[in-house]
């Protein structure tokens, strides 16, 4: 049934199902609620249920972030598994992991003018989960296809060409004659953004579900994010995200603001 619960009501309910939600971030969570039942089917590749609803190519609709949370909804939990990874990969060092950046070529929206400038982040060290990027470009579907040429490693040996690794989740940049970081997306639902003029600035999590009990905290992450291109003058940047767990799937809507105030 849908309906609109209490976070606690709806976190004091029975845990043995798979929920569907949809949250809007502009500036401060604004939930609004949808519970669903998650019904026994078989096992089916995560990315391929989110094919099926939101194809490369295809106009893009905020709606079918919701639909593919209530899709995922209905089928047994897929956890991440960092398998895929090149030998050594998991266990980088953090100074030889913060030496793999990507190439001016494989900025998003990189010489546009749009004010904004999007860094895919590469796996490695405690980032090994995999995640998928699209962009919304003239309404439509693109996917952010990962290529080892686009990154330049350290001294870390690059992945063999035409592997699919992914990413980690992407930085956030903003302005035109002198960028700054804006924002950082990586690690499970973790995000953090910063005003100008700011080192680090403020971290949170989108979702956070049992903090502080015995039997263990569940941890939410991030399967996909769809970031729409800027216009040029518009100072804002959208991001649409689809939220997995145990218990809980999601849609996420963000809308960032830079400034002085972010």
């Amino acid at each position: 049934h849908r309906g609109s619960p209490s976070m606690l009501d709806m976190m004091s309910k029975s845990l043995n199902r798979r929920r569907f939600l949809s949250l809007a971030a502009t500036g401060a969570l604004a939930p609004r609620f949808a519970v669903g039942t998650a019904t026994a089917q078989a096992p089916t590749s995560w990315a391929g249920l989110v094919q099926s609803v939101i194809a490369e190519g295809q106009r893009f609709d905020p709606a079918l972030v919701v639909e593919a949370a209530r899709v995922l909804s209905r089928r047994p939990m897929v956890p991440l598994v960092a398998t895929d990874l090149p030998e050594g990969y998991a266990t980088l060092p953090y100074d030889q992991y913060v030496g793999i950046r990507a190439q001016p070529s494989g900025m998003i929206w990189a010489g546009e003018n749009r004010g904004f400038t999007v860094e895919p982040l590469h796996r490695g060290y405690v980032f090994s989960s995999p995640v998928s990027l699209f962009t919304v470009e003239d309404e439509v579907v693109r996917r952010v296809a990962f290529d080892p040429g686009k990154f330049t490693y350290g001294r870390v040996t690059p992945p063999p060409a035409g592997t699919d690794l992914q990413f980690s989740g992407f930085r956030v940049s903003a302005g035109l004659e002198r960028p700054y970081e804006l924002a950082l997306f990586q690690g499970a639902t973790f995000f953090r953004s910063l005003a100008r003029g700011q080192n680090f600035g403020a971290m949170a999590r989108a979702l956070i579900l049992r903090p502080g009990e015995t039997r263990g905290e569940e941890i939410p992450f991030f399967r996909a994010y769809w970031i729409e291109r800027p216009s040029p003058a518009a100072g804002v940047l959208v991001i649409h995200a689809l939220l997995d767990s145990e218990s809980v799937t999601g849609a996420v809507r963000m809308t960032l603001r830079p400034g002085d105030i972010t």
